[in-house]
């Protein structure tokens, strides 16, 4: 069927009788005639700047390491000294100072030392209670005459003397008695030897008070036994 029109849109009606008309007004037509359906616009999203809110990141943590702490204290590191170890000198260590009790066992007038065995020589209560140890089956309070003499050690001792020495010694028989007399270093020996009956190795038998400063014997005093 043909249809008279003066346009394709415009112009005589077109029968209704047509089944489908295509329409032609509607859409855009390309050079080619076809037609084009417009698609829709997609607005892509772009992904959003991330925060430092939303990354998580752990901030680094500054551990004190263990480290040895330093010692202030200054180790003592000994100084050496010039001083040479020199051998012991006479009365060091020998004896203390003061007035001893002693039996002597040498003499040397010309160096002159003196060597003697220390002894103790007790009086009154305690030589009564010393003798009542040292002889207890004895049924005697005391010690005779009073005196006791202990000898506990054989160690002898040896100590330079004087030259200014002070020697007394008892002259029984003559003017003197028993009181000390002025005697001399060098007339000693020949007065030790006058005296008979003295126990082996020991000059005399009686007891000789030494006085001894700063490791020197200054006097030399024999004692009196009754």
């Amino acid at each position: 069927m043909r249809i008279r029109g003066r346009g394709a849109c415009g112009g005589v009606a077109a029968l209704v009788l047509l089944a489908s008309v295509a329409p032609a007004c509607s859409g855009a037509v390309d050079d080619a005639g076809d037609q084009t359906t417009a698609s829709p616009e997609v607005a892509e999203e772009e992904p959003e700047a991330a925060t430092d809110e939303d990354t998580d990141t752990p901030e680094p943590t500054e551990e004190p390491m263990d480290a040895a702490d330093p010692t202030d204290e200054a180790t003592e590191v000994a100084e050496p000294t010039d001083e040479q170890p020199t051998d012991e000198q006479p009365g060091d260590a020998v004896i203390e100072d003061g007035r001893h009790p002693t039996f002597l066992v040498a003499l040397d007038e010309t160096d002159p030392t003196v060597t003697f065995d220390l002894i103790q020589f007790l009086t009154g209560e305690q030589a009564a209670v010393a003798y009542a140890e040292d002889v207890p089956d004895d049924p005697d309070p005391g010690p005779p005459n009073d005196y006791w003499i202990r000898n506990e050690s054989s160690e002898l001792r040896t100590l330079p003397v004087s030259p200014e020495v002070t020697v007394t010694v008892i002259r029984l028989g003559e003017s003197s008695g028993a009181d000390p007399a002025p005697w001399t270093l060098e007339e000693l020996p020949a007065h030790l030897a006058a005296q008979a009956g003295a126990p082996a190795g020991q000059l005399g038998w009686s007891p000789f008070w030494l006085t001894v400063e700063d490791g020197v014997v200054v006097a030399i005093d024999e004692q009196y036994l009754p």
